[in-house]
């Protein structure tokens, strides 16, 4: 192993004819740059007269973060260059690999020719040419006559042509510029042209975030008929970036969506919309235009405060679902919020605005309520010395609504927590609450006399409740399972009546018993009504647990109350002295089985009023979900509504490369399906195909049953070729 120091002058080791040189003591300089270069041969000879370095045997020169191997490497002193022949490879600082059969560099490794030229990138994308040129200090190399490609070779046949690859007249990399530039370039795929352009580049491996264009997706569709979304990326800086994502139909006119990121000191904004024109189908009338909001902000204001808003808001109810290419959103209603949270400790302070917009055609958009503002705080104590805690819940809140209740709330609940667990095991726990409630209400309606219409009333009250839990789990060893049974008993008592007409119910109104509320003091879900009175609630839970994973897991319970109560409807499952049956089995014998049934089941017949049954099966790749779901219930804004429907989903993984999947919801109440969908999806190193075929059979306003497919094509490394432009790489977070 030689060090090549930059001396003025090389000099042989002491003993040794200069010209015969072999010696690993051996001192020069091996090129003109000022930085040192480590060689590792099995043979090194120097020729001082003619000022010749050779090298032969396993080369390797390490200089300036490059590091050069090859069978024999020459070093002329006197004119600065170094050849390489046989097996010769070049490391870049950037983790490109340089191959070649002869290689002729000077000026520190950074600048000659190379013949036979190949070039692996740091993404693993390969390059290759007849020939080759480095300049630029090492940062530009030129290529003739090249091809480029992501895809690797077949490894049952090296000389099959790849997926897909680009052959060009003249190929450049700008590692300056980040940039990789075509000329005269045919793209192919499986060795047939497809696409010619004169000129195009995109960004090499090591750019994150770059301008232009992302991979298109087409489509057909019985309604909207032929469509084509161009996504178009634009960076503005280091901390912000535009989308913009134009959706062109032949049917359903046009939609302009875009998205505006941005990012800064403690605070992101992320902005997205779209709009149609005023020809939008969406609508009956000509001088309107339809669009959409999600939009979402956040700004750390210190240590303890932070403010955000969320937006999320169409122009008509049934928007998104007709332009199937915007994203939909997950839930029914959208939420709009703007707010301000503070944590201290184990307290948490939030103010907030919300406003709701309901994309059921069947909820009259007037009789959704707009809440601001709405104050919440939180607070839960040390446990004290027994384990004893207190919590605190208070809120106070203003809705509005245009046609219905506007009502104002003051509300808190102080609760006292004292758990104790026996030498035995048995679990106790004393919960000693008091809550308060005081409401001002306009336009209320009073239950019992629909046509009296009562304006600016007040109402309140108080609600002491006390609760004793018990529980007492045993367990035992059988082999390698380890049982369980745990039987659970509350006692929960107080005063009855605390839901006067005078109190309008705004957040309690979708309520079901469940083994997950039946044992709390309040099992609604807001705070407009509460359960009082006594009463006992008892269940039993049993479970198996292998050691090697398998589980099975079940839960069957019910209340008992000496008193009825009218706040619950009949399909609440509290509507008697007696609940429904509350119940659950889960059972997962393998590692890919998941079988849960849920269900409420009648006090008197145990005939079933709600069911829940999901089944998971098979391994990752190899999956099938399915799922049935029955139930009768109060639904916000629409009333009493059954729903009967199961779904059926499969996933099959067919190979390495290909997978396919399908979607099938059938809707029991009506008798017929409500859609139908099959995926296939094609997925390798260098390619990705989506081809998505999906058949609708519901109604809802302009959104009629249709059939659409949809197709998307990307091409890793670079996402479309426009001509004279730049390629978003594959990598951008937008891609």
């Amino acid at each position: 192993m030689v060090l090549f120091a930059p001396l003025a002058r090389a000099q042989g080791t002491p003993g040794t004819p200069p010209s015969q040189s072999k010696s690993p003591g051996y001192g020069g300089k091996l090129t003109r740059s000022s930085a040192p270069a480590l060689l590792k041969a099995d043979r090194v000879s120097y020729d001082q007269d003619l000022g010749i370095v050779v090298a032969s045997g396993h080369v390797q020169i390490s200089q300036n973060e490059r590091v050069l191997l090859a069978d024999t490497v020459t070093y002329n002193q006197r004119v600065d260059l170094v050849t390489a022949s046989g097996n010769v490879s070049l490391l870049q600082p950037d983790g490109d690999v340089v191959f070649a059969s002869y290689m002729e560099l000077s000026e520190g490794l950074k600048q000659g020719a190379i013949q036979d030229f190949r070039l692996l990138l740091s993404d693993h994308a390969r390059m290759a040419a007849t020939g080759a040129r480095l300049g630029g200090n090492g940062n530009l190399t030129e290529m003739a006559n090249g091809v480029y490609s992501l895809c690797a070779p077949c490894k049952k046949d090296p000389t099959r042509a790849p997926l897909w690859q680009v052959e060009a007249r003249d190929i450049t990399h700008d590692d300056t510029d980040h940039e990789i530039r075509f000329e005269d370039a045919t793209m192919e795929m499986f060795g047939v042209p497809v696409g010619w352009t004169p000129y195009f580049q995109f960004p090499d491996p090591t750019v994150k975030r770059k301008s232009g264009f992302l991979m298109p997706t087409y489509g057909v569709s019985t309604q909207l008929g032929t469509l084509i979304q161009v996504p178009y990326f634009q960076t503005l800086g280091p901390d912000k970036d535009v989308l913009l994502n134009p959706i062109f139909t032949t049917k359903g006119g046009q939609v302009f969506d875009g998205e505006y990121r941005e990012r800064w000191g403690d605070a992101a904004l992320d902005v997205q919309g779209s709009l149609t024109g005023a020809s939008s189908p969406l609508d009956s009338h000509q001088d309107s235009i339809g669009g959409n909001v999600n939009a979402r902000g956040i700004v750390d204001i210190n240590d303890n405060w932070r403010a955000g808003f969320d937006a999320y808001r169409e122009t008509t109810q049934t928007y998104i679902a007709y332009y199937k290419l915007l994203t939909a959103p997950s839930s029914t209603l959208l939420t709009s919020r703007a707010y301000a949270e503070g944590f201290f400790g184990r307290s948490y302070n939030s103010l907030d605005a919300y406003a709701f917009q309901d994309l059921r055609t069947t909820v009259p958009t007037d009789t959704l309520p707009v809440i601001a503002p709405s104050y919440q705080f939180n607070y839960v104590s040390e446990p004290g010395s027994h384990g004893q805690r207190w919590t605190v819940d208070a809120s106070a809140l203003n809705l509005s609504t245009p046609v219905g209740v506007d009502s104002r709330r003051l509300s808190q609940r102080t609760q006292w927590d004292l758990p104790y667990t026996a030498s035995d095991g048995q679990m106790y726990d004393l919960a000693l609450s008091f809550e308060t409630d005081g409401y001002s209400t306009s336009d209320n309606i009073n239950p019992n006399n629909p046509t009296a219409l009562r304006t600016d009333t007040s109402a309140g009250r108080m609600l002491p409740q006390i609760k004793l839990d018990w529980r007492y789990p045993w367990v035992r060893q059988a082999g390698t399972v380890e049982e369980l049974i745990e039987p659970h008993v509350a006692f929960i008592g107080g005063p009855q009546g605390r839901n006067s007409f005078l109190i309008p119910n705004q957040d309690s109104l979708a309520f079901e018993l469940d083994d997950t509320n039946m044992y709390n003091l309040n099992p609604f879900p807001g705070v407009d009504r509460v359960d009082g009175g006594e009463r006992v609630i008892y269940g039993t839970s049993i479970g198996a647990y292998g050691s090697k994973g398998g589980t099975a897991n079940m839960f069957f319970g019910q209340l008992y109350r000496p008193h009825t109560d009218d706040t619950f409807t009949t399909y609440s499952g509290l509507s008697g002295h007696q609940s429904d049956y509350v119940g659950h089995v889960q059972i997962k014998p393998l590692k890919d089985v998941d079988v849960t049934y849920r269900y409420l089941l009648s006090p008197t017949d145990f005939s079933p009023r709600s069911t829940l049954v999901s089944a998971t099966l098979g391994p990752s790749g190899y999956t099938l979900s399915a799922n049935y779901l029955s139930v009768t219930q109060q639904v916000p804004g629409v009333g009493i509504q059954g729903v009967q429907e199961g779904q059926f989903t499969p996933n099959v993984k067919i190979t390495d490369h290909w997978s396919a999947t399908s979607g099938t919801v059938y809707n029991f109440t009506v008798g017929r399906l409500s859609s139908i969908s099959a995926s296939a999806i094609y997925d390798d190193e260098c390619f990705n195909m989506t081809a998505v075929l999906s058949r609708s059979y519901t109604q809802s306003g302009p959104v009629m049953p249709s059939t659409s497919i949809l197709v998307t094509l990307i091409f890793k490394s670079f996402t479309t070729i426009p001509i004279g432009g730049s390629l978003n790489n594959s990598n951008s977070n937008n891609q």
